[in-house]
């Protein structure tokens, strides 16, 4: 009886060690959306320097943009100091290509923004992330070919992860934003974007502030849906991108959208290991609906066409 009694309490004690390892293992292996694989792969590239702490830091960019950053400025979370070896992560967009590929946009809460390019600039040790010290700034030397050197305004997002495969952002209006060009040419801007704090920038400035606005509907179809798609308007003649926000299977739309404008209303998908990919120009005079038939593609031919939008 015993010998039994031992028997069945083994099995059962097997069992439940089974059905718990597998309530473990169901609660970490949430599967990747293939949309947010999509933004992983195709997302502008995360750039990596190491310095000494102590150092005082001259560095240029990937895309010949610059930044300073005096000794000394970072801190852990608690507060204390940081000694010996810290690493810069950088991420930049500029195109509309790679704004859309890297999942950006240039909305703050309802108002659109021009952009003359946005980064991510943040301070690490052994991968776990830095603080500014009170009193530092970090200084971005922005080059940039956005329209005739304007004045340009800060924005930033605190929020944001490094790598926002599934966040959306909305930009926050720094409380002293006035950047002015540096350089006289017509075709070459030059800012000096001061950061008070570390992570996603935004050089921008607020346009398209007419009072009418109306709604764009988009339908992509019911296989096209929040975890293979990805919807976006692009103003034509502006860097300006805004996201669609699905509201029901295959049906996104955008609010508030200002009147009489020119845009490229674009959609795409990873199913599987396929890409598709579809776009429309329309002009937004009344609320539209846009239907957009998704076609395969291959990735860099999508990259193309996000190229040579207007």
């Amino acid at each position: 009886m015993h010998h039994r009694f031992s028997v069945f309490f083994l099995m059962l004690f097997s069992c439940l060690a089974t059905i718990s390892c597998k309530k473990e293992g169901n609660k970490y292996d949430t599967p990747v959306k293939d949309i947010e694989q999509f933004f992983s792969e195709t997302g502008a590239p995360v750039q990596q320097f190491s310095f000494s702490s102590a150092a005082n830091i001259n560095q240029t960019t990937a895309m010949g943009n610059t930044f300073i950053i005096s000794a000394n400025s970072f801190t852990k979370k608690d507060g204390s100091a940081v000694t010996g070896n810290i690493d810069i992560k950088l991420r930049e967009c500029v195109s509309k290509s790679d704004l859309i590929l890297s999942n950006l946009t240039t909305m703050s809460g309802s108002k659109f923004l021009s952009t003359g390019g946005i980064f991510y600039l943040a301070a690490y040790q052994n991968d776990v992330a830095l603080s500014l010290s009170n009193g530092k700034t970090i200084n971005f030397f922005l080059n940039s070919t956005f329209g005739n050197g304007q004045m340009l305004h800060r924005y930033y997002s605190s929020s944001l992860p490094l790598e926002n495969n599934s966040s959306d952002v909305s930009w926050t209006a720094d409380a002293d934003t006035q950047m002015i060009n540096l350089l006289s040419s017509s075709n070459q801007s030059h800012y000096a974007y001061v950061m008070k704090n570390t992570g996603w920038q935004n050089a921008a400035e607020p346009v398209f502030s007419n009072s009418s606005r109306k709604k764009i509907t988009i339908d992509t179809g019911t296989d096209y849906e929040t975890s293979n798609t990805a919807v976006f308007v692009s103003v034509n003649g502006s860097n300006t991108i805004c996201k669609a926000k699905s509201v029901t299977l295959g049906v996104w739309e955008v609010e508030n959208f200002p009147v009489n404008l020119n845009v490229t209303v674009l959609a795409l998908s990873k199913v599987n290991d396929s890409y598709f990919f579809s776009k429309s120009s329309v002009i937004v005079s009344t609320d539209i609906s846009v239907p957009l038939v998704m076609n395969s593609i291959t990735l860099p031919a999508l990259k193309t066409e996000l190229e040579q939008l207007p």
